[in-house]
């Protein structure tokens, strides 16, 4: 009986080599793919497969919920993460929900057919950058050094400084490309909500989450300030030196109380200092936009705890923007059901056909057949990086009609994207799987 693998990651085209990876095994089938973590547990819950290869950050439910979700209804499963991602924070949150095996995608080709084969006979498979983190836990573990594993949220250097200094192009607003469509009906409706405290922008790459508030910000008559978030900012106090750093950028005397308590050997509990950031807020009379861009690096649980707490008795002023490739642990349920959250999705950031249409002649000048847009929404699924891509190969062609037709649904641009934006790091064996 060959093994049965269920494949999860939110590529498809990765996907599609981890496929022809698998099928190179005479003694493994694939029986079927998950876009997302959800869909992951859905499908592990149909299939029952013998071997889940599961990616680690995924839209809708994250690689290591799903994993918990899937183990908790199948415990004889095995559960191997493939990721970009060698950090420990990565690798502890995997192993802990039960995986048993961590490959890094630049090493899938080589190592994951065996991989495969070591956890079904009840060993536990490490891609080598890996064991070095395990093995490195241990050591601590055995020193007694716990430090790592203590919340972020509540010590750090006795200076009072970071060891890292503050980025200022962080705090810069991406600006808008040349010939960007503003789209009018996501506009109005981000103009529209600006008295609800939060508003999320979740999508995976590629959608324009970034662009779309650019461009919204850009017209907007208030303050606004912005952030993009790297994985760095998981600890606490750096993250809190650039939240406040970014709305002193409007408001330079704002924050004194917690730019204060950041002086410190040692910060409050969370709960003290939620309510001293929240009464420093609300100091500002003049309404503000705050976004923090690429929210989905951040998986620093004292920091989502931080940001509800805030969102539970919202400063008057702030109105707070998270684009992110996933949900955040953030109390979305009651938000959503208290009317306090703006949500802006996948399906709101696909191009309608009139947009389509609008886009192809702002970018061709000139009008394309309803049919041949029509065709190209089907192709793309609205896609805004997709659009682009199609729209570099229809400027080469004399007949735009006739190659719309002939494209297929992953053109060689698009193709280049894929490559270019995650698999850039891979190794020549995946890339010529690909």
């Amino acid at each position: 009986m060959p093994i049965t693998i269920l494949l999860v990651d939110d590529h498809p085209l990765f996907r599609k080599g981890l496929r022809l990876i698998c099928d190179d095994e005479p003694d493994m089938r694939v029986v079927g793919e998950a876009g997302d973590g959800q869909e992951a547990v859905d499908r592990a819950r149909e299939l029952l497969p013998d071997v889940v290869i599961m990616d680690v950050s995924m839209p809708n439910l994250n690689g290591i919920e799903a994993t918990r979700l899937i183990l908790a209804e199948s415990p004889d499963t095995k559960v191997i993460a493939l990721s970009i991602h060698d950090g420990r924070r990565f690798v502890q949150g995997m192993l802990s929900a039960g995986a048993v095996g961590y490959v890094l995608k630049d090493r899938a080709p080589e190592e994951l057919p065996n991989g495969i084969r070591m956890v079904l006979k009840g060993e536990v498979y490490l891609s080598s950058a890996i064991t070095g983190v395990v093995v490195s836990e241990y050591v601590n573990l055995l020193s007694g050094d716990r430090e790592t594993e203590k919340e972020p949220a509540i010590s750090h250097a006795a200076t009072g400084e970071s060891s890292i200094p503050i980025i200022r192009t962080k705090l810069h607003r991406p600006p808008i490309a040349p010939g960007y469509l503003h789209r009018q009906r996501l506009l109005d409706r981000l103009n529209n909500r600006l008295h609800r405290p939060l508003t999320l922008v979740c999508a995976p790459a590629g959608y324009g989450k970034s662009s779309l508030v650019s461009c919204w910000l850009g017209a907007c008559d208030i303050p606004t300030a912005w952030l993009s978030l790297d994985e760095t900012d998981n600890d606490l106090h750096l993250f809190l030196e650039y939240f406040l750093t970014a709305i002193q950028t409007v408001f330079p005397e704002a924050g004194k109380g917690i730019r204060a308590i950041l002086q410190a050997a040692e910060l409050p509990s969370l709960q003290n200092l939620t309510g001293i950031l929240i009464n420093d807020l609300d100091k500002i009379d003049q309404t503000f936009i705050l976004t923090m861009d690429d929210f989905h690096v951040v998986d620093n649980k004292a920091i989502h705890e931080l940001l509800d707490g805030i969102l539970k008795h919202p400063p008057h002023a702030m109105h707070l923007v998270l684009a992110s490739r996933i949900d955040p642990s953030l109390s979305l349920t009651a938000l959503r059901a208290r009317g306090k959250m703006t949500e802006i999705r996948t399906r709101d950031l696909r191009f309608s056909r009139k947009e389509i249409a609008e886009f192809l002649q702002q970018m061709l000048e000139k009008t394309i057949e309803e049919s041949s847009v029509a065709l190209l929404d089907e192709k793309t699924e609205g896609w805004i990086t997709g659009l682009h891509l199609a729209a570099q190969t229809l400027r080469h062609t004399d007949s735009i009609e006739r190659t719309i037709a002939g494209m297929p649904g992953v053109n060689q641009y698009i193709l280049d994207y894929f490559v270019e934006e995650i698999l850039s790091q891979q190794p020549a064996p995946m890339q010529d799987y690909l």
